[in-house]
């Protein structure tokens, strides 16, 4: 997508010069030619290319059938894809690919939003994320959406442990390991885990290995 993104924002920047070249043939005052050049640039500089960033322009003309689909758009030209796990939402849905190099494992994370006929990209600014303080939690909310995620990471030194994760309305968290290092005998693991929520209030509480966490932010702040 970043590619195509680019290929986009260049032809743009084309069509710009383009009218800019023209105006200075045109029969025009220097002070004027000088003042519409001028304002192409600002509304190119401005507005469009900060546009094109923010609202997806494929969005207009594309609609992916399937999260395989979009994410496969997403990475071209860099890499095949490998979805390892999607978690659905109502009006959205995350996908977690798998990266395998050199015998290394991680793993990245994208949105997407549902429409009618199939997924779409999310702008963005519409994917917005707070902190739980003083853990590695982190909820976020898709714009436009009653879809909430929960996503965080614990440390371990065993690629099989099971990270003790709830919450209060029952929730089905899902979770990836991966190596980060090792020291002498002792290996890093990364265990993250994600879960979806609808619609979540203030009174939404995380259980995690024995703690009771509370949202130390107000749910309707996500709109603002």
């Amino acid at each position: 997508m970043i590619a195509i993104r680019m290929i986009i924002e260049i032809i743009i920047f084309i069509v710009m010069m383009g009218m800019s070249i023209k105006i200075r043939q045109n029969k025009i005052k220097r002070t004027r030619k000088i003042t519409l050049i001028r304002i192409f640039g600002t509304i190119m500089f401005l507005v469009i290319v900060p546009y094109v960033g923010a609202f997806p322009v494929e969005n207009l003309f594309i609609t992916f059938k399937s999260p395989e689909q979009a994410l496969a758009y997403e990475v071209w030209p860099m890499s095949k894809i490998k979805v390892d796990k999607i978690i659905e939402g109502e009006a959205s849905c995350l996908v977690i690919e798998k990266k395998e190099k050199h015998g290394n494992i991680r793993y990245e994370t994208e949105y997407f939003k549902k429409v009618p006929d199939g997924y779409k990209f999310p702008g963005n600014h519409d994917v917005k994320a707070k902190n739980i303080t003083g853990t590695s939690l982190i909820v976020e909310y898709v714009k436009g959406t009653k879809d909430y995620y929960l996503s965080g990471v614990k440390m371990t030194e065993c690629a099989d442990d099971i990270v003790d994760i709830k919450d209060n309305l029952g929730t089905s968290f899902v979770q990836t390991s991966e190596k980060v290092g090792h020291y002498k005998d002792i290996e890093a693991y990364d265990q993250a885990y994600y879960g979806y929520m609808y619609d979540i209030t203030n009174d939404y509480k995380i259980y995690l290995e024995g703690q009771t966490y509370e949202l130390p932010f107000d749910v309707d702040s996500f709109s603002n």
